[in-house]
């Protein structure tokens, strides 16, 4: 696996803060390269919902093949197009979200 997992070494202030923005999600943070996420799980009504947050420490455009390699290490066999993709033009920072529907 090419991302990994460093919440460990996120301090735990900051970890506390985000569990209070999001308390039934499970929080994790990855590293590859310049590239770094956060990953948030949870489930609602017993779907699984799981966001990821992906930035680029260089200030460059995020290429589809990190987008893909992300998905495919960090969402359990989601596809890119399982997801709904925000991100402004060239940003280097890229949210994705999965909600199962049914």
């Amino acid at each position: 696996m090419k991302f990994k997992d460093c919440t460990s070494q996120v301090p735990r202030e900051h970890l506390k803060q985000i569990q209070k923005n999001m308390p039934h999600s499970k929080i994790n943070y990855f590293v590859y390269n310049t590239y770094s996420i956060m990953r948030s799980e949870a489930t609602y009504n017993g779907q699984p919902i799981i966001h990821m947050s992906i930035s680029e420490s260089a200030n460059k455009a995020i290429p589809d093949a990190i987008t893909q390699l992300a998905i495919k290490e960090l969402a359990s066999g989601l596809t890119k197009n399982d997801f709904e993709i925000w991100s402004p033009p060239m940003s280097n920072l890229l949210h994705l979200h999965y909600e199962k529907r049914v």
